[in-house]
């Protein structure tokens, strides 16, 4: 449910605001989600007894760096409706929004095994030119026995396994036989 209001507010500011300049607001929406995950602000910004003066004043405080009369209003807005439980959510779809426009995403590459940055450059240029999109690929190391690339915004999921090659290898044995 929340996704769905926040892609309203995501369209409002992709009506209101030049490319360049979403670009600045995800980093400005990113740190206010991350601050809103901390405990003790999440508790004081949902607090019912918190006016909504106080939230207004400590989310302009923290975006008054940016100066956007545009931007202001709309933190009142989301503070007159009650919906900054909604800022993680506007925050996630934003960067998907600017990711489409870019045509740009990021990918992961996971494997137990180390990848240099030469290595995750060649499969990311590959990638980009079998999918039409410059994709960027960042590696995580985890106990993954193979290698896994995914692009959760594209919903590309490659893996390539030992057990799962395995598998396959005893699979066609046993069919020729």
């Amino acid at each position: 449910m929340d996704a769905l209001v926040a892609k309203r507010y995501v369209k409002a500011l992709k009506e209101s605001f030049k490319t360049n300049e979403l670009v600045k607001l995800d980093i400005v929406f990113s740190a206010i989600s991350d601050s809103l995950k901390q405990p003790k602000i999440a508790r004081f910004m949902e607090n019912p007894e918190t006016s909504r003066k106080d939230k207004i004043d400590i989310l302009l405080e923290t975006i008054k760096s940016v100066k956007s009369a545009k931007l202001d209003n709309f933190f009142r807005l989301l503070v007159d409706n009650g919906r900054l439980n909604i800022i993680p959510s506007i925050s996630k779809i934003l960067k998907e929004e600017i990711s489409s426009i870019k045509n740009s995403y990021t990918g992961y590459i996971y494997s137990n095994e180390a990848l240099d940055d030469k290595s995750l450059a060649h499969l990311g240029k590959d990638l980009s030119s079998k999918i039409g999109a410059r994709i960027n690929l960042q590696y995580i190391k985890n106990d993954f026995n193979g290698i896994k690339i995914d692009v959760k915004d594209l919903g590309i999921e490659i893996d390539f396994s030992q057990t799962k090659i395995d598998s396959q290898i005893i699979n066609h044995i046993l069919k020729a036989i």
